[in-house]
C-alpha cells in the first residue's frame, strides 16, 4: 500500500496474493499421509479478505490488465471490488495442475484448480481473444504456495507485451519475475516477508546468471 500508488510505467499487474481464510484453514489443518503421522507445514502468512482486496484495487495503475490468481471464495470478492474501480471483469479462468496434492485427507473430491480473475481498462478493449484455461506442470512449482512456472509464462505472454513492465505486489519466491525474464518483460516485485524476499532475489540472480540457457517457457 505504501509502494503501489507511487509506481509509474506499470503496464500490467499479475499477482498471486494470499487466498481466503477457508483455503488457508483447510491447508493448515490437513494431515499429511505417511507413516510418521506428521502434518505438512503451515503456509506461514495470513489469509486475505475483503479489506485487503479493496485496498489493492484502489491502488492499481490506471491502465493495463490486472490478473489475480486466487481461490473460488475470493474470486467473487475480487470481481466485485475490481468493478467498483471501473474495471471490466471477465469470468474467472481456471489455472490447473493435474494431480496436485492440495487435499490429502477427507471423503470428497480434490480441487486441482486455482482461479485467475482477469480485468482490464477501456484501453485494452481491442486486445483479442485469449485462452480459457492454463495448465501447469507439477514439476514447475518451486515452493509451497507457488504457481507453476510454465503456466505463469503463458499468462505473462497473453496479458502483456514484450518490453512491458509487469507488477507483482505479492512477489513471494518470484515465479512471476522469472516468467517475465523468460518472455522479455520488465518486472517490479513487492514482498514484505524477508525470507521470501531473500529467496526471490536468489532465484532471480540464478536465472540471470544462466542467461539464454533457460530462455523460453517450457520449464
Amino acid at each position: 500500500m505504501e509502494i503501489m500508488p507511487g509506481l509509474v510505467g506499470v503496464d500490467a499487474v499479475i499477482s498471486d496474493p494470499p487466498f481466503s481464510e477457508k483455503t488457508h484453514a483447510g491447508h493448515d489443518g490437513l494431515a499429511k499421509r505417511g507413516n510418521d503421522g506428521t502434518k505438512r507445514a503451515a503456509l506461514g502468512y495470513p489469509s486475505w479478505g475483503d479489506v485487503e482486496v479493496a485496498a489493492v484495487c484502489k491502488a492499481l495503475p490506471l491502465a493495463g490488465w490486472t490478473c489475480i490468481i486466487t481461490d473460488h471464495v475470493l474470486a467473487r470478492v475480487w470481481e466485485t471490488r475490481l468493478k467498483e474501480v471501473g474495471r471490466c471483469v471477465f469470468y474467472p479462468i481456471p489455472v490447473i495442475v493435474r494431480g496436485r496434492s492440495v487435499r490429502l485427507s477427507g471423503d470428497g473430491p480434490s480441487s486441482w484448480t486455482d482461479w485467475m480473475v482477469p480485468a482490464r481498462t477501456k484501453k485494452e478493449s481491442k486486445w483479442g481473444t485469449l485462452p480459457g484455461v492454463y495448465e501447469g506442470n507439477r514439476g514447475s512449482i518451486d515452493h509451497m504456495g507457488g504457481k507453476p512456472l510454465n503456466a505463469m509464462c503463458r499468462i505473462v505472454e497473453d496479458y502483456s507485451r514484450e518490453g512491458d513492465t509487469v507488477l507483482d505486489f505479492c512477489m513471494g519466491a518470484a515465479t512471476t519475475a522469472i516468467a517475465c525474464l523468460r518472455t522479455g518483460r520488465n518486472f517490479v516485485g513487492i514482498e514484505k516477508d524477508p525470507t521470501h524476499y531473500a529467496t526471490a532475489l536468489e532465484r532471480i540472480k540464478k536465472e540471470l546468471a544462466q542467461g539464454d540457457l533457460f530462455s523460453g517457457c517450457n520449464a
